[in-house]
């Protein structure tokens, strides 16, 4: 039984129904924040609702492609759980809406928060991490495991790792980056053209109209490669990120 499998187990073990939820939200409610009882309820919440939380978090995983079952899917879980626990406290009974109506945004968020901390990272499988550990104090020996990586494919991800670069056409999603807005080079000096194309890069976002900010969020973000960081640098609203990084490219291709 893999980790997933075991989980979901667990999850159905203790879910309940839609009525003992609002029961609970309503008993909340009127409990004093940060007590030992509040904290006892939310826990109640979270576990009966692990199931809703299953399903969101399996549906966004879907529609970015991921695989499911892998350590990816826990961690997914894992962040979508602190959405749920938020989505307990902030409940509002009042407004007449089911629970789920009111947790499903706030997992959408954490799930899509934690993928675009990690978005420009490589990943490396966990089984991999470990064996290159081991062999690292071993004197290069493998661990002798079934499920240990041969020498092969711990080479290509590390292979994988130290041939990634970033650039100015570094990629979010399978969308275009800036340097696809620029006509394919001639035969230059690379440096020369890479400060050319920067330059280029600049006099098309300003005939774009890009807000300042904005202009220097997409030259961030293709020096490091991650958007939340970038945005941050840049003093843009990072949950909004992704939104404006696509919204900016465009306006310039419009302009091309």
């Amino acid at each position: 039984m893999d980790s997933v499998t075991f989980w979901l187990n667990s999850a159905g073990a203790k879910a309940i129904s839609p009525e003992l939820t609002t029961a609970l939200a309503s008993q909340l409610s009127k409990t004093e924040r940060g007590s030992k009882k509040y904290v006892k309820i939310v826990n109640r919440i979270c576990e009966g609702n692990l199931k809703l939380l299953y399903a969101t978090t399996k549906n966004y995983s879907d529609r970015r492609g991921f695989p499911w079952g892998t350590g990816l899917s826990l961690d997914l879980l894992q962040a979508g759980y602190f959405g749920l626990r938020v989505a307990a406290e902030q409940y509002d009974l009042s407004r007449g809406t089911r629970f789920s109506t009111c947790a499903v945004p706030w997992i959408r968020q954490r799930v899509g928060r934690y993928l675009l901390s990690k978005e420009a990272l490589v990943y490396v499988p966990e089984n991999v991490a470990r064996e290159v550990y081991h062999r690292r104090y071993s004197g290069g020996k493998p661990s002798g495991k079934k499920q240990a990586p041969k020498s092969e494919e711990i080479y290509n991800a590390a292979k994988q790792v130290m041939e990634r670069f970033l650039s100015i056409d570094a990629r979010f999603d399978d969308t275009k980056c800036l340097a696809d807005i620029l006509e394919a080079p001639q035969n230059c000096n690379d440096f020369e053209h890479f400060n050319k194309t920067v330059e280029k890069v600049k006099s098309i976002m300003a005939e774009a109209k890009l807000d300042p900010k904005v202009q220097k969020f997409l030259l961030e973000y293709s020096r490091i490669g991650n958007l939340a960081k970038a945005a941050r640098k840049a003093g843009v609203n990072a949950s909004l990120s992704s939104k404006i990084y696509h919204k900016a490219i465009q306006q310039c291709q419009d302009v091309v």
